[in-house]
């Protein structure tokens, strides 16, 4: 299940996210479920997973619940 809705416009050029978080992305009437699960990647383009989406980069950060520490 998304934990949250982004939509992708014209003016939309980048969007951050958690890595392992799924979010809706929604462009025009159609919407993408996606699960940000890029192991070692810190930003890449949306294009790459979602056709339609070019000009827009994903900022990845690490997910505080898989960090390691004490």
């Amino acid at each position: 299940m998304p934990t949250r809705e982004v939509i992708i416009d014209k003016v939309k050029r980048h969007i951050n996210v958690v890595r392992l978080e799924t979010v809706a992305i929604r462009m025009a009437e159609k919407t993408a479920n996606w699960t940000f699960d890029t192991f070692g990647t810190a930003s890449f383009s949306l294009a790459k997973a979602i056709p339609g989406t070019e000009g827009v980069t994903v900022y990845v950060d690490e997910n505080p619940m898989y960090q390691g520490g004490r």
